[in-house]
């Protein structure tokens, strides 16, 4: 096979190694200085010199470390279903739900799924008894929670289900859920 046509020294390389670094320093500094205050603001440490991965976390970091910090605190103590309502002002539903899937929450104990369920479960309660508040996330999610009755066969719509006999058994509670989901149809 022969030899490399050039040789590098080990000076070289390292060289080479600043140089590049000083160009894509520059490069950061120059995006930050136009989106410093943007929500997808680029970090100048954003590759570690050591490994060259990103280090951006996932979503689901700051909310996983807050429910840590709870379990923290509640470890020793008996969980009642109301220990996670603080994360109903933290996060939006949606957040949650996606730290539901994660694998920080298949690590935590039975009980503390429960409640952490349970909070999503009142978040979603929440948003479907304030009137003036819009739906975040798809029916299906609140039918496939419980929290609104899945519609009979036959019927397409909620707004066709008001006028059915099953309508008529809910209680009032559904029933103004139910009229928030037909009022968005």
């Amino acid at each position: 096979y022969g030899k490399p046509s050039t040789t590098y020294k080990w000076d070289d390389l390292d060289r080479c190694f600043i140089e590049e670094n000083k160009t894509e320093s520059s490069a950061s500094q120059q995006y930050n200085k136009h989106y410093l205050n943007e929500e997808n603001y680029f970090d100048e440490n954003h590759y570690d010199k050591t490994t060259f991965y990103p280090k951006f976390f996932s979503e689901n970091t700051r909310s996983a470390s807050i429910i840590l910090e709870t379990v923290e605190k509640l470890k020793n103590k008996k969980l009642v279903d109301s220990a996670f309502n603080h994360l109903i002002n933290e996060f939006p539903a949606k957040r949650l739900l996606k730290y539901e899937k994660s694998k920080e929450f298949v690590s935590l104990s039975k009980n503390q799924k429960r409640c952490i369920k349970f909070t999503i479960n009142e978040m979603l309660r929440m948003e479907l008894s304030q009137e003036e508040k819009k739906l975040s996330l798809p029916v299906k999610v609140y039918i496939t929670r419980g929290i609104l009755p899945s519609l009979p066969n036959g019927i397409k719509s909620y707004t066709e289900f008001q006028n059915t006999n099953n309508y008529k058994l809910l209680s009032d509670l559904k029933k103004k859920r139910i009229n928030k989901i037909a009022l968005a149809e």
